[in-house]
């Protein structure tokens, strides 16, 4: 799913349930923070204080206690805090805590992200206060009634001291311990609603299917065969395929109140689901295991139900996309967690998930990189904190150490910018594997766009401005253009690591010097702003006959209905008119007849002719009549016909235009493609790159990724003289 856009959709929404829900939460919340600032300024506690630093090997741990001398009008919450040993033997069992320092459900880009001071709850630890995030407060409330007394818990927010740099850094390195030896992890979505047992409820009832579905459609997958979309208004086929219940509209609202959490889709979340061995998931005191939880996201991601949720809902109802953006970050979130748990017997399945194709098997830049493609999607407050969040992984599988690898050390320092760690990060994964795959995640197209060229955004709207004021947001304007940022909120996805392998690269160069191969590859673009071409199933590369049968549909439908925007107007009143305005319509579109001749993928002039005949626009085509099923009906029967594709197009199209170079090749990057743009092949990257000379300091920007009909194999190299060249 292309989560950039459900991004971008649910930053212009007006007037929306969230955006309420938020400003009532902060209300809520002011008041009880303006009560508990009331109590803490007259009775002036003492304030809890750390009294200890510690590294690498120990911990500390909370525990409830009863403490006489606490006073409970301040905070009925009292916690011992401890450092242990991480030496065998010397640490109790524990339970580790995992949640939002956030507000726990989703809002909107920019609203209810964090919270204020003012918000904070205050508990007792260590005969001290220390004022809590709402959302933890919430949590070890609920632990509180849950868990035994004694019961030892860890918590990053108050086990790990954050004002002390050095000892973040310290226990950053050991997050794949704390997390493997807890003998739980609780996932905390947040308070439960009226809503969230019904969402158990339907979740359990189909626990059985989902689970005995997810291999088979993962067993189809690495077969290279295509899934059929099923659509969130059609899951009548979820029952036929699998054995899952239908799901209706108020279904898909109940289950948004799980999946619309804003946990879903945070950076840090995937080391602590991939590394925990068990996982317990809360809404309030509403329990679910992982799997009943996860499998069904995976399920319905894999089937394109949740991108089918955003194009049937869109306009109606953005609980439900939420809930789409939480249910494809579960399944990314299962997938991270069976790749680590080797012991799952669904690991042979995943082993065939080629990532990045060409890359080594092992080592922890590769592994990074890997890894931090296929977390594109999830969000970290800090740019640095998208290849943090996955350290824990990486010593647990590659077993990597900072000392070894000095590059990939983290740094929290306000000396070392967001930018100087992606290029460093990025400099380093390409040293190691000594290809370039990391740069098609990078380029500046789709950060620093014109507000006005976004479809649907009209000048002066809310939602207008809030584009303008988040789009100098978009990229680290620091950094190397061949460098990403990981930043979620891009307009146009990236071709993320393709199945295509690079053709030799030197990683031992100086610099950001390399090979390039452009010959005669400059765009011309041609025409309209189209959804594009470069369209893959997940499955195999290139596309499944399958998809490509579903694109023939969806292309004859939008030509078709775009020729119809002109008929119908003047139809009923200068019905002579029609033919003349059907041949302009053709020789403007003269290139369509051109690739009709060679690809069967485009109608030809004729058969548009043979379906405005059944439609009966035109009389003239031999041996055709009107259909008697009329004109609406054969619209509705295209229109299906088109639907399918239309699921992949805005996955892997939205915000892209079609191009043609002047040696005559078809392609697609993203809508800000200009005139006199440069189509690259460059040594070790297995995609073209659209890049521009940078006329101020010399070598070329790089603009971004590209597809190229007939150029992703290859071809252009053979004979090709190469040039070096130097990204900026």
């Amino acid at each position: 799913m292309n989560i950039n856009f459900i991004n971008l959709i649910t930053l212009g929404a007006e007037g929306l349930q969230s955006a309420g829900q938020s400003t009532a939460s902060f209300a809520s919340t002011s008041v009880s923070g303006l009560k508990n600032k009331t109590k803490l300024w007259a009775k002036k506690p003492p304030k809890f204080a750390y009294h200890d630093r510690i590294g690498r090997d120990h911990i500390r741990l909370l525990r409830f206690v009863h403490d006489p001398f606490t006073d409970d009008a301040i905070s009925d919450l009292t916690l011992a805090l401890e450092t242990h040993s991480l030496a065998p033997g010397s640490c109790p069992s524990y339970v580790a805590l995992s949640y939002t320092w956030g507000p726990p459900n989703m809002g909107l880009m920019g609203v209810r992200t964090e919270y204020t001071d003012i918000e904070r709850k205050p508990v007792w630890i260590n005969r001290g206060v220390l004022e809590l995030r709402p959302n933890l407060h919430d949590l070890l409330t609920q632990m509180k009634a849950s868990y035994p007394p004694g019961t030892y818990f860890w918590a990053d927010a108050i086990c790990i001291n954050q004002s002390d740099t050095h000892e973040r850094v310290q226990q950053l390195g050991i997050m794949d311990v704390v997390y493997t030896r807890a003998i739980k992890t609780v996932v905390w979505l947040g308070k439960k609603t009226q809503l969230t047992p019904k969402a158990a409820e339907i979740l359990h009832r189909n626990a059985g299917a989902t689970r005995a579905a997810f291999p088979r459609i993962m067993q189809s997958l690495m077969a290279g065969q295509h899934q059929p979309p099923i659509h969130a208004d059609e899951t009548s086929l979820l029952w036929d395929r699998f054995g899952i219940l239908p799901l209706t509209k108020a279904d898909w609202e109940i289950l948004a109140d799980v999946y619309s959490r804003r946990w879903f889709g945070r950076s840090w979340m995937v080391q602590e689901v991939a590394l925990s061995p068990v996982l317990e998931v809360l809404c309030g005191d509403v329990a679910f295991d992982w799997d009943v939880i996860a499998l069904p996201a995976v399920v319905l991601s894999l089937t394109h139900t949740t991108m089918s949720l955003v194009s049937v809902y869109l306009t109606t109802n953005l609980p439900i996309i939420f809930s789409a953006m939480g249910m494809t970050h579960a399944a990314g979130l299962h997938m991270a967690r069976m790749w680590c748990h080797s012991q799952t017997h669904q690991t042979s399945l995943l082993a065939s998930l080629d990532l990045s194709a060409g890359l080594p098997a092992s080592g922890p830049a590769s592994l990074l990189l890997k890894l931090a493609t296929a977390t594109f999607g999830f969000v970290a407050t800090h740019r640095r904190d998208k290849f943090y969040a996955l350290h824990g992984i990486l010593h647990r599988i590659a077993n990597f150490n900072y000392t070894e690898h000095p590059t990939l050390a983290p740094s929290y320092s306000p000396d070392i910018s967001d930018a100087d760690v992606c290029r460093s990060t990025c400099e380093a994964i390409i040293q190691e594997t000594g290809t370039l795959h990391i740069i098609t995640l990078g380029g500046y197209a789709g950060y620093l766009y014109r507000v006005d060229e976004v479809p649907g955004v009209i000048r002066g709207t809310k939602f207008f401005r809030k584009l303008t004021d988040l789009a100098p947001q978009h990229r680290l304007p620091e950094l190397a253009t061949w460098a990403p940022d990981f930043n979620p909120y891009r307009l146009s996805l990236p071709l993320l690591g393709p199945s295509f392998h690079p053709i030799g690269f030197d990683a031992s160069g100086a610099g950001s010097q390399i090979h390039g191969l452009k010959g005669e590859m400059r765009p011309v673009v041609e025409g309209q702003r189209l959804w594009g071409m470069g369209i893959d199933d997940s499955a195999r590369r290139p596309a499944s006959a399958d998809l490509g049968s579903m694109f023939r549909g969806w292309m004859v439908y939008v030509v078709l209905k775009r020729l119809l925007s002109r008929l119908d107007p003047v139809r009923m009143v200068n019905r002579g008119a029609i033919p003349a305005m059907i041949e302009a319509f053709f020789a403007e579109n003269e290139a369509m007849e051109r690739l009709a001749l060679v690809d069967d993928f485009f109608p030809s002039r004729a058969e548009l002719r043979k379906r405005l005949a059944w439609l009966g626009y035109i009389e003239d085509v031999k041996g055709v009549t009107a259909a008697p099923a009329g004109k609406e009906a054969c619209l509705k029967a295209w229109e299906r016909a088109a639907r399918d594709f239309d699921l992949f197009a805005q996955l892997y199209a939205q915000f892209k235009r079609v191009f043609v170079t002047d040696s005559g090749h078809l392609g697609a990057a993203n809508q800000a493609l200009g005139v006199g743009h440069g189509v690259w092949i460059l040594a070790g990257c297995p995609t073209p790159m659209v890049l521009v000379p940078d006329e101020k300091n010399g070598g070329y920007k790089v603009f971004g990724d590209a597809y190229l009909h007939g150029m992703m194999f290859g071809e252009a190299v053979g004979g090709a003289s190469w040039e070096r060249i130097c990204l900026v």
